[in-house]
């Protein structure tokens, strides 16, 4: 599932982009979010993680307001991400 990256009203009165704190993805060492580019095809998008707001996260770069992220499945997408940098997509015999 890909949600839509929002602009949340803070007591500030400033208004910050936020996304779903379970779309947000530590890679490494930077925190990263999947951007849906079609079908079996996502950008990986460094991000700088701000304040923790409830269930959402301020994003203070790297995205902007209405940006669509995955959200169901970010954590499989950056598991077969370092599956791949570390080479590990060889086949597997039983």
């Amino acid at each position: 599932m890909a949600v839509t990256a929002t602009v949340d009203a803070v007591t500030s009165g400033a208004e910050v982009v936020s996304a779903p704190s379970a779309a947000l993805q530590r890679l490494d060492g930077g925190w990263v979010v999947f951007i849906p580019m079609g079908a079996d095809a996502f950008e990986i998008r460094p991000v700088s993680r701000g304040r923790d707001l409830g269930a959402n996260v301020e994003v203070i770069s790297g995205l902007t307001p209405g940006e669509v992220v995955v959200l169901d499945g970010a954590f499989l997408l950056k598991a077969e991400t370092e599956k791949r940098q570390s080479g590990g997509e060889a086949s597997h015999e039983h």
